[in-house]
């Protein structure tokens, strides 16, 4: 499919607005010492638009303002020396942004949401790998510009992106390996702890991530208390990584540590690995009273993984039970399993099953805290090829709550056109039949997730938008028609 979207000119654009915002500054700041600057606050979303970053700057003694005497070395990513939003000037050119940066913003977007997921992908790798190209054009221009003077020994500039992995890539392609390692030493000697903890035999592998999970030091591990603290985190992804039946009987005792129980029970839940000894440790720990908010939190992620474990009918039939496991408790857990946990990295996958939450529904003491667990906005779990069938016998449920979830996970775009048609055949159907309002919008705000692919049910949209009686209904068909309507008569 063609494109309007020049990439080389959409490079000469920004290199240029950028450098011009550089030299304003540099021009403007004749006495301040700058160290760094940075393209920062891009902002993506799927499938959706790709806002474009702007150019932040610090210097030296802007930096001598915000530092504090913590001790923590500037030799990684995440430190306030290299934080653009900390820093004395956070959004260079960001209120006289060009027609030009404007426009090519536009046709950005454009590019990036004319297709599928898949091509959403391809453009913005391309833009990525396109900004580290003008990152080192601005730090060559820099240098060889009347300002150079102003800059210091060390002056970088990169593309500063929020996640930590992706963004410790591009800051290595931007800079280069050699001067990378030179200014951020931590990230390579994280590469180095990596790599030796990963040769290690299992057990001690699992022995060095527990360690870190809990703070603690292991001398004969090579641990120190300060790196497992600064490890605990990553431990968690590490820990998904080995043997389930291993680090799940790892995990269990910490579920009688009050401040270790909720992390434990969450990693629990997230493996889903079944057996005796796992469900019962569960049980035990999900009944005992609770003290204080910490042993709150822990109690309810303990109910969590026994959903997620399948052990929803145990959950239930607490309610009748001396036990004193309260409703709330109870629906905390069956809930989690239509959450946007169970779609998480390193989680894994439940099949999406709407029969524990139509039984729970059962039980009228249930209804109101479901409906306050599961409400929409809460997040919930992403639709997976595999569960597309229960997602449509979910959309024709005789319960609303459970219809209203199906309804809202069905706009998973990328799915593909053949899911697409199964889907927004079901939506368009619930938006014109479905009794409950909540449905029809949720369907409605689905339907608009798969763009013209919905086309062909136009005229249920069109009704929608002329007269379904609920005002969030109506404006959301609207909305729909002005964005992807064919024809005349397409906006009410």
């Amino acid at each position: 499919m063609p494109t309007d979207l020049d990439w080389k000119r959409l490079e000469q654009t920004l290199f240029q607005a950028y450098w011009n915002d550089a030299q304003a500054f540099l021009k403007a700041h004749p006495d301040q010492h700058v160290y760094a600057f940075a393209l920062t606050e891009m902002y993506r979303e799927l499938d959706g638009p790709i806002y474009l970053p702007v150019l932040a700057a610090n210097s030296e003694e802007a930096y001598a303002e915000l530092a504090t005497d913590e001790g923590d070395r500037p030799d990684h990513l995440g430190h306030l020396r290299w934080n653009p939003p900390d820093w004395g000037w956070a959004f260079l050119g960001e209120d006289q942004r060009s027609p030009e940066v404007t426009a090519a913003e536009h046709m950005l977007i454009a590019e990036a949401t004319r297709g599928s997921e898949a091509h959403w992908k391809r453009t913005e790798a391309k833009l990525l790998k396109l900004l580290v190209k003008i990152s080192k054009a601005l730090m060559k221009a820099a240098k060889q510009s009347e300002w150079h003077a102003q800059l210091t020994t060390d002056f970088i500039v990169w593309l500063s992106l929020q996640d930590d992995a992706e963004g410790v890539d591009i800051a290595r392609q931007c800079l280069g390996t050699t001067r990378f390692v030179h200014l951020f030493t931590a990230h390579d000697a994280e590469a180095l702890e990596r790599r030796r903890v990963a040769a290690m035999p299992a057990d001690m592998q699992l022995r060095y991530h527990l360690a870190c999970l809990q703070g603690l030091p292991q001398e004969s591990l090579g641990l120190s208390r300060e790196r497992a603290t600064s490890l605990r985190e990553e431990a968690q992804d590490a820990l998904h990584g080995l043997d389930g039946a291993a680090v799940s009987h790892a995990l269990l005792p910490l579920l009688e540590q009050p401040n270790q129980q909720w992390r434990a029970a969450m990693m629990l839940a997230q493996i889903a690995y079944v057996d005796g000894d796992v469900i019962q440790a569960l049980r035990t720990q999900v009944l005992k009273p609770v003290k204080n908010h910490l042993e709150e939190a822990g109690r309810s992620w303990c109910a969590r993984a026994l959903a997620a474990l399948g052990d929803s009918s145990w959950l239930l039939g607490q309610l009748t039970s001396p036990s004193g496991l309260t409703p709330e408790r109870v629906a905390t857990g069956i809930a989690h399993l239509y959450h946007s946990w169970n779609s998480k990295p390193h989680t894994t996958p439940l099949a999406l099953d709407y029969g524990p939450l139509e039984q729970a529904l059962q039980h009228g003491a249930l209804q109101k805290a479901l409906e306050d667990e599961l409400s929409p906005g809460c997040g919930y779990c992403i639709l997976r090829n595999s569960d597309i069938d229960n997602a449509l016998r979910g959309l024709h449920s005789p319960h609303a709550l459970v219809r209203t979830h199906a309804a809202a996970i069905m706009g998973e775009r990328g799915l593909g056109a053949h899911a697409g048609k199964r889907l927004t055949a079901a939506l368009a159907h619930a938006v014109r039949h479905d009794v409950d309002h909540n449905v029809r919008f949720q369907s409605m705000l689905s339907l608009h997730d798969w763009k013209k692919t919905g086309c062909a049910y136009q005229d249920d949209v069109q009704h929608a938008a002329l007269h379904d009686p609920h005002d969030a209904v109506r404006e959301a068909a609207t909305r729909w028609l002005q964005a992807f309507g064919e024809g005349l008569g397409q906006t009410p």
